[in-house]
């Protein structure tokens, strides 16, 4: 029974490793992304987080529905685009949470993942892997025990009008 558990924990490590080394290139040393993205809908808002080059990642929110295209903006959607060979990503993302789940994800030296209280997942932090594998908190969304949310979108009605608040 012994070896029966020591032979379980070996197929487990080996499966662990060979996930690791499938995404790691030898070359670079680069761990490629775990995930195209992931689209998390908590109320009105709806976030999207993509890994974005070389250890990075892509943040863009929205209130009500996702953009089109049409809308007016200063910025040139998409900027230059990472080691995806020129592709453009654009909307795309794998993973879909409405709040309740822990989500993350690892794009070379970065990790991306989501927190909160109360068994809620919809805050957002970033951390950098170190060379002994520990992680160090770069980011993350201020979370507030007794005040109001740092954020709060409103709708007047009919139409594509709101208002955002924040503290």
């Amino acid at each position: 029974m012994r070896l029966h558990t020591r032979l379980d924990t070996l197929a487990l490590l080996l499966f662990s490793l060979s996930s690791l080394v499938a995404g790691y290139n030898i070359s670079t040393g680069y761990i490629s992304p775990n995930s195209t993205g992931v689209r998390i809908q908590h109320g009105f808002e709806t976030v999207l987080v993509q890994p974005y080059g070389y250890d990075g990642f892509r943040v863009r929110a929205w209130a009500f529905r996702p953009p089109s295209g049409n809308e007016i903006s200063f910025l040139y959607d998409p900027p230059v685009e990472g080691p995806e060979n020129g592709k453009a990503r654009g909307m795309s993302y794998d993973t879909r949470s409405n709040g309740n789940t822990s989500v993350s994800i690892r794009n070379g030296d970065a990790v991306f993942r989501t927190f909160g209280l109360d068994n809620g997942h919809y805050r957002l932090a970033f951390y950098r892997v170190e060379a002994n594998g520990s992680e160090t908190l770069l980011t993350n969304e201020y979370n507030p025990v007794k005040s109001l949310n740092p954020r709060y979108y409103s709708w007047r009605g009919p139409g594509s009008e709101f208002s955002a608040a924040f503290s």
